[in-house]
This record gives structure tokens, C-alpha cells and sequence, in this order.
């Protein structure tokens, strides 16, 4: 029996197009805001009542965002998912602290983060190493992106599940992959990784550095899975892509840079570079995705930060009941976002229906 979790089967339209469709997940980083896309994605699972890997074709993710891309596709031994979305929820509001945490001697030697990163990065390999061990990017249970950055050979690198099946470079382990897209500079030490099986070694940071929001990333994955040809790698002109998005953020900032930046230097933007670079990222990846996939099935979740809650790294108790009461009130019944969440479950299920239909018929 066919995959019903593929594209239904392209077919010809009335004026001689090929077209398909495809529903495209992507995740914004954040830090430990990414407890805000992880309770967005639960209402969609729950409206659905289908699993995120099931409702998308492609899943992307940046930073935290892509740690949420591997949870919820990363399998168990029977290929089901190891991870319920409840699972991943407490994830963040059980073990964040885990994550960011920073022994004082740490703090010391690094002259509070001057010297050194704010963080080790073993404290996020720890908290990961229960969800991720033993799995491989290639083993994904729905086409994935991820974003990082090679401080070494000085450009983007992007892993997906169809690279990671054709080239053993590119499939490194999920918890390997999971500390690459999350090595935020200034928080995190860079990350040297290779392959599960190759010989390639990859020396990554964060992937906000390149886009923080993953939405153009991931349907550009989609076009050259199922737009261009595989010799010539150009784009099939009988293919007509339609393209289905959610796009899912971790909070807008609302906190507005002082007046008296126009005469910082270094030391003043050090501590803000890194969240100005990943917010105007977001801000300029989302229109260019508006833009690709048009007005129409497009559904950008995001909510509004207060001014005090806008830190990546703050896993207090009570941060993270702040951030679940945001979703909660931004989502309430008769909310601009309840009514956009409930389009785009309705529209999944009906495309998830189309789909187990055709794979029935095959």
C-alpha cells in the first residue's frame, strides 16, 4: 500500500499542468520560547486529531524550532513516533532549566559570557539525549529541514532527510543535529559533527544565523523534491507547486532598542545582536514565504511577547507559566488565532483525507 502521508498522485489538469500540492511545517527558533510553537502545534494536533509528521510534508525548523522538527518525527523501533506532543511540552517546562543552566564557575571563567559562551553545550546534549539517541536524520518519519551555519567554510548548510538518504555525509544523529541548529552564538559553542557513516566534518552554529524562520527554507526543500528534475536539476515546466504553510513563531518582540544605540559600540550591541539579527531574519523569511505561497493557505502563528519576557534563555517557573497563559489567552475561543487554527485543521484533515484515499486506491 502506498504512503498516505505522500502527496496524493500528481495528475494532469484541464490546461495541461501536473499539480501537486504540499502542506509545509515550519518552526521559528527561540530558545526556550519554543515551548509557545510546541503548545500550538498540540491545538493542531488536537483539532485534527491526527500527529504533526502525518498532517505535513515537510517539517522545518531553526534552533529550537528544529529540536521541535526531530521530536516530532524522530521514531521509535516499530516507526511510529517516539514522542507524544504532550511529551515534548514537558520537555520545555520540565527540563528547560536543564538546558540553560550555568554553573557559577562557568560564569566565573567567562568573565559572565565575555570570554566564553554563556552556556556548555553539554547541557543541552544531556536534556536531549533521552528524546534523540539511536535515531538518525534519515530515519525521519516525514520530510524534515534544518538550518545551520559552517563557521569554517562560511555558509549555510541545510540537512533534510531526502540528503541524508543519499549521502552519508549529511545524516548525522538526531542529537547531534538537534545541538547544530542550536548553537546560538554567545549562548552555545559551535558544534563539530559528521556524518553517522562519512567523512565529511561540519563546524555549525545556531541556524538563525541564516533564518530564523525556516518557512522559504523548507519550500524550496519542497520544490526541489517535487519541482525539479533529478539529473538536470532544473525546474519541470509541466509541474505547478501549490503550497500549504504554517508557519509557527516563538513570540513577536515588542521591547524597542534604547534611543542611545545610535552611539553604541561593541560592548553595548553584544548583549542584543543576537536577538535583533534573529528577529529581523523572521521578520524578512515570513514575507518572502508569504510572497511564494500566497494570501491563500497561509497561516502564520505568532503571538505577542511582553517586554519582560522576551529573553531565549529564561526557564524560570514562572516564565514558562507566562508563556503557556499567552497561548492559552491568544488562542481562546473567538481569538483572530482560534479562528486561523481552526482553517488550517480543517483544511489538513481534509487534505489528510484526500491522501489516505488515493493511497487506499494504489
Amino acid at each position: 500500500m502506498a504512503d498516505p502521508t505522500a502527496p496524493a498522485p500528481p495528475a494532469p489538469s484541464n490546461d495541461g499542468y501536473i499539480d501537486i500540492t504540499v502542506n509545509i511545517l515550519a518552526i521559528d527558533g527561540g530558545g526556550i520560547r519554543g515551548l509557545i510553537p510546541a503548545l500550538l502545534i498540540r491545538k493542531l494536533e488536537q483539532l485534527t486529531g491526527k500527529r504533526a509528521h502525518e498532517l505535513f510534508h515537510i517539517i522545518g525548523g531553526t534552533s529550537t524550532g528544529g529540536i521541535l522538527t526531530l521530536l516530532l518525527t524522530c521514531p521509535d523501533k516499530s516507526g511510529q513516533p517516539r514522542h507524544s506532543i504532550d511529551e515534548i511540552v514537558k520537555l520545555y517546562t520540565e527540563k528547560g532549566q536543564t538546558m540553560f543552566q550555568r554553573p557559577w564557575w562557568r560564569a566565573a571563567t567567562t568573565v559572565g559570557g565575555l570570554l566564553g559562551s554563556k552556556y556548555p553545550g553539554k547541557t543541552v546534549t544531556n536534556a536531549l539525549r533521552p528524546y534523540l539517541e539511536g535515531a538518525e536524520l534519515k530515519e525521519a518519519l516525514t520530510d524534515i529541514v534544518l538550518t545551520t551555519y559552517d563557521i569554517e567554510s562560511r555558509e549555510a548548510v541545510f540537512f533534510s532527510r531526502r540528503r541524508a538518504q543519499k549521502k552519508a555525509d549529511y545524516n548525522l544523529s538526531m542529537l547531534d543535529a538537534a545541538r547544530s541548529t542550536a548553537a546560538a552564538p554567545t549562548f552555545f559553542p559551535p558544534v563539530e559533527v559528521k556524518g553517522t557513516h562519512g567523512a565529511k566534518r561540519f563546524h555549525l552554529v545556531d541556524g538563525g544565523v541564516v533564518a530564523n524562520n525556516p518557512a522559504a527554507c523548507a519550500m524550496y526543500e519542497a520544490h526541489r523534491q517535487y519541482c525539479e528534475d533529478p539529473v538536470t536539476k532544473k525546474p519541470r515546466p509541466e509541474v505547478r507547486m501549490h503550497y500549504h504553510l504554517v508557519s509557527v513563531g516563538t513570540g513577536q518582540h515588542e521591547a524597542a532598542i534604547r534611543a542611545g544605540a545610535w552611539g553604541w559600540g561593541l560592548g553595548k550591541w553584544g548583549p542584543d545582536i543576537v536577538d535583533v539579527l534573529f528577529d529581523g531574519s523572521c521578520d524578512a523569511m515570513h514575507h518572502i514565504a508569504k510572497g511564494w505561497a500566497g494570501l491563500h493557505n497561509n497561516w502564520r502563528l505568532q503571538v505577542h511577547l511582553g517586554k519582560d519576557h522576551q529573553a531565549m534563555d529564561d526557564a524560570s517557573p514562572e516564565n514558562i507559566k507566562y508563556l503557556r497563559r499567552l497561548v492559552e489567552d491568544a488562542t481562546k475561543d473567538g481569538s483572530p488565532m482560534h479562528a486561523e487554527l481552526q482553517q488550517a485543521a480543517a483544511y489538513l484533515k481534509e487534505a489528510f483525507a484526500t491522501r489516505a484515499a488515493a493511497a487506499q486506491g494504489a
